[in-house]
């Protein structure tokens, strides 16, 4: 009975000593503190504050050109896979030639319950045909929940053909 108790009574100390622990300097968890808003100053330009100014590596990068790219020949399969804020629309095309670089690029609609979106890639200067598995492509493009209210269709156009999955 007396081993017990005295165990007992160890570990009400020890546990007791434990509150005094949560609220100071010891516990890591407080080391920050709690979170405050603060002002931002003024800025008259956006610049990245992790990106360091002057004559280093990064500035020595080309200009970004603007996108060259053309309308895939011919839009095999459409698909919208649904995630937590929107869904994935996935496209999959048929290119005469080798592509790389394909975006889904959106396109303006007549209607207001449509998007329309353009599968287009960049070609290489080699022109020469390869086989039908080298010139499959498959481009994905995040749509957000807020873009697919009111939606009922989506259409992607390519030169040949258009596909369109609905709701």
């Amino acid at each position: 009975m007396r081993k017990p108790f005295v165990s007992l009574m160890a570990a009400a100390l020890f546990l007791a000593s434990c509150g005094a622990v949560q609220d100071s300097r010891i516990n890591p968890v407080n080391w920050f503190g709690k979170s405050r808003e603060v002002a931002k100053a003024p800025s008259d330009e956006e610049v990245n504050p992790l990106l360091p100014k002057g004559n280093n590596m990064l500035s020595l990068r080309k200009k970004e050109q603007p996108y060259a790219g053309v309308d895939v020949a011919r839009i095999t399969d459409v698909t919208l896979d649904p995630v937590a804020n929107g869904g994935v629309l996935r496209v999959q095309g048929l290119a005469r030639i080798d592509a790389y670089n394909l975006r889904l690029v959106p396109r303006d609609s007549a209607r207001s319950d449509t998007l329309v979106f353009a599968l287009q890639a960049e070609f290489g200067p080699d022109r020469a045909t390869s086989s039908r598995a080298t010139r499959t492509v498959i481009a994905a493009r995040h749509v957000t929940a807020d873009a697919l209210e009111g939606i009922r269709r989506i259409r992607v156009e390519g030169v040949e053909n258009a596909r369109d999955i609905r709701k």
